[in-house]
């Protein structure tokens, strides 16, 4: 029997060991816990029969202790049989167990590491793709100094004998980035972050830093005392400076200071003010390409798995409390791939459709469905796959199978458009258009390396692979007219009105209409709730519809 459980299985356990608070961690130390009884129960279940039952046991164990706990159950099994936990791990989870399993040996493995070697994994595997993946930067952007410690001394580990330093000196190309991470991490001059309370007299003192002006400094050349306040002060230091700020401090920053810099500073002022809010935008970033926090550049990849596995022990409690309190949904039922039935009000889980590049990296290529789209005769639903570079083609209204588009994308599908009923074109961020036909017949003959969707809840039954006819790289327009928009940050959607007079222009927290011959401002148009990003527009005739994060 096979059985499909990536992080969805695992991130529930996490998720819902929750007390009755509303903040702090989500685990705690089992009562009564010996990790020799834990070790022995695990080696007798990697002896018994490969099922479902077996499998939830397993998950059972090392979801129900705390890291502390884990890392003592690896000792132990290791004195007790003389093996490697995380290597007899990764055996029961090849071959027979499931198809698709490095994900799921993936997340297991890191939940055997200590959380700054877990974190120091994730910041070296997204160094690698040179900027394309920002994970590094939100993880070092939120550490406190003792968890800035923690990666730095375990980096080398798995850096290839390498330091965080030379890393990020190394691979960097943003060179007042590079200088302030080298700065945060260093403590050789100055101590790393501090975790004092917010001194009164210090906070009067640091709001004079806040750049101002129509290019306001942000270096520390030019402007180091607000630098050091990023890189060295407490979060609730920071936090009060904020407060304390008239204005929107995270607007101002973002358009006074220029940028990666911009960003690494907007992220820490977010986190500083809100770290429940933070991570709750960044797992929505994930799970469904939305959220007040996304932009172009935001590229955080697995991010829900990264803050479910490193925050449940600190503040994941407060994540999924303030995950509710914005999207009015739980977190871990947005871990799922769900649809509404309007007429029954029932959730239904659809099963993801794997292409034949798996496994997904690690901080890869999963990383949520941002588009979904119904052919003309309502017959084929077209959304992302698991891996969010490929299409996923289900049939209409039952939902089954019926391929995968793989190969004409290199990174993220945003937009997808039905030409007729066989005919898909599909915009990706790596600036390609993809042309695709899609063949829907029940009687189709699979070819060979048809892929076997079964699943622990949803049997489905095989389906094909499908190749782009053609791929178009759109690189070649020209500007004819530009305007810099009274908003920085998360312009994210755009519309014309039928007879070309007015641009509406979705911004993080309102609509900008425009006059398309001047582009002169018009009227802004406030979002209904404080902090709801824009996220898409439309005119029908004199009628404009909003829609929110």
């Amino acid at each position: 029997m096979k059985i499909t459980l990536n992080f969805l299985y695992i991130a529930i356990f996490l998720l819902q060991e929750s007390m009755q608070d509303d903040t702090g961690p989500t685990m705690f130390d089992k009562k009564d816990f010996k990790a020799t009884d834990e070790a022995d129960a695990l080696d007798k279940l990697f002896a018994a029969e490969k099922d479902p039952k077996t499998f939830n046991k397993i998950i059972d164990i090392l979801t129900g202790v705390s890291n502390k706990q884990r890392l003592e159950i690896v000792d132990a099994y290791q004195k007790q049989t003389k093996k490697d936990l995380p290597t007899e791990l990764d055996k029961y989870f090849t071959g027979d167990v499931e198809k698709d399993n490095d994900a799921t040996r993936s997340n297991l493995r890191d939940l055997l590491r200590s959380p700054g070697e877990y974190l120091a994994v994730r910041i070296d595997s997204t160094l690698t793709k040179k900027g394309k993946d920002e994970t590094y930067m939100t993880v070092l952007c939120t550490s406190t100094g003792d968890e800035l410690k923690s990666i730095t001394a375990a980096y080398p580990g798995i850096g290839g004998k390498k330091s965080l330093r030379e890393k990020l000196d190394k691979t960097l190309d943003d060179s007042d980035l590079k200088a302030f991470f080298l700065y945060l991490i260093d403590d050789s001059k100055a101590p790393l972050r501090s975790n004092a309370k917010a001194d009164d007299k210090k906070t009067e003192d640091l709001l004079k830093s806040v750049p101002s002006g129509d290019k306001g400094p942000c270096t520390a050349e030019k402007n180091k005392p607000f630098f050091d306040m990023m890189a060295k002060e407490s979060f609730d230091q920071i936090k009060a400076v904020a407060e304390k700020f008239k204005g929107d401090i995270v607007d101002t920053v973002a358009n006074k200071c220029e940028g990666k810099l911009a960003s690494a500073f907007t992220r820490i002022l977010r986190f500083a003010m809100k770290p429940g809010n933070y991570f709750s935008d960044e797992a929505l970033i994930w799970i469904g390409g939305i959220s007040p926090a996304v932009t172009e550049e935001n590229n955080i990849a697995s991010a829900a798995v990264r803050i479910v596995i490193s925050r449940c022990e600190v503040d994941l409690a407060g994540i999924k409390a303030a995950y509710f309190s914005s999207y009015k949904r739980q977190l871990k039922d947005d871990l799922k791939l769900m649809v509404y039935n309007v007429v029954t009000r029932t959730l239904d889980q659809i099963p993801p459709l794997h292409g034949s590049k798996e496994p997904i990296d690690e901080g890869g290529e999963q990383s949520g469905i941002h588009a979904l789209q119904i052919n003309p005769s309502r017959t084929l639903l077209a959304t992302g796959a698991k891996n969010s570079h490929d299409v996923a083609v289900y049939r209409l209204p039952t939902l089954d199978p019926v391929c995968v588009g793989e190969g004409a994308h290199k990174d993220w599908i945003f937009d997808m458009c039905w030409l007729d009923d066989q005919f898909l074109v599909s915009g990706s961020r790596d600036t390609k258009l993809a042309l695709w036909r899609v063949d829907d017949d029940d009687d189709v003959t699979l070819a060979d390396d048809g892929i076997d969707a079964d699943d622990v809840i949803v049997r489905t039954p095989s389906y094909a692979r499908a190749r782009a006819l053609s791929v178009k790289v759109c690189r070649s327009a020209q500007k004819n007219l530009s305007r810099k928009l009274p908003s920085a940050q998360e312009n994210v959607c755009m519309t014309v009105q039928q007879d070309g007079s007015i641009y509406a222009i979705g911004c993080r927290s309102y609509t900008l209409l425009l006059d398309t011959r001047t582009l002169q401002s018009i009227k802004k148009i406030p979002a209904r709730y404080t902090g709801c990003g824009i996220r898409s527009c439309s005119f029908q005739e004199s009628i404009l519809t909003i829609g929110t994060a």
